[in-house]
């Protein structure tokens, strides 16, 4: 069983290919902004170290938590977002127990949700799901729908659309979140590769720099089964 179909939202079937999963014209739709920081850049064998998420548009709408990873942080790992296993296993707890406070914080939205990440395609949902398998869910995607998630759409692949830029002068030459933020906003990000950061980072490049995106991201959207 799923989230139920509400407004903007259409059923998968058949017709799925063609039409798409929902409306995201629809202002109402909830899309919920994920970021992971991680032991590493192995998306199927690496950990979550920390989840993070933002309600677009919502000033209350925010989750943040740090995870005990099952291996440690590499030292690049470590390098770029400073959370080592010291760190993490005095401020962490074990994923299954942020996961379950991150189904209830999804589940408070009270609706269906549309989950954007950048790189999430190849990165951040591949993660997602290989974490969940680890801890006992056997079917990631749907215990995800049922949570009430309608579909994935990654930042990354939807700004790299050329109709979002017709007619700007500002099309950045890279689409990583760094080239992007700076590009858009003539600053870098303060305090980058920190999850909830680079949430709020995205947040503001789809509300202030590419505010017209919807529509496009209607042909972006999908669901991973792994």
């Amino acid at each position: 069983a799923g989230a139920a179909p509400g407004p903007g939202r259409r059923r998968a079937g058949a017709a799925a290919a063609a039409e798409p999963l929902v409306d995201l014209r629809d202002p109402d739709v909830p899309v919920v902004l994920l970021d992971l920081e991680s032991t590493g850049l192995r998306a199927k064998s690496d950990c979550v170290t920390q989840l993070a998420a933002k309600v677009l548009g919502s000033d209350d709408g925010i989750f943040n938590a740090f995870v005990v990873p099952g291996i440690p942080p590499s030292k690049a790992s470590i390098g770029v977002t400073g959370l080592d296993m010291a760190f993490l296993e005095e401020h962490g707890r074990p994923f299954p127990d942020v996961w379950r406070e991150f189904e209830e914080w999804t589940r408070s939205l009270g609706r269906g949700f549309v989950m954007v990440a950048h790189n999430g395609r190849s990165f951040d949902f591949r993660l997602l799901h290989a974490e969940l398998l680890r801890s006992g869910v056997e079917r990631p995607q749907e215990r995800l729908s049922e949570m009430g998630l309608l579909c994935y759409v990654d930042s990354y692949a939807l700004l790299r659309s050329p109709q979002l830029w017709a007619g700007r002068e500002d099309v950045p030459g890279r689409f990583s979140m760094a080239e992007l933020y700076r590009g858009l906003f003539g600053e870098d990000i303060a305090g980058a590769h920190n999850a909830i950061v680079d949430v709020v980072a995205l947040e503001r490049v789809l509300t202030e720099g590419v505010a017209n995106w919807r529509p496009t991201a209607n042909a972006k959207q999908f669901l991973l089964d792994l």
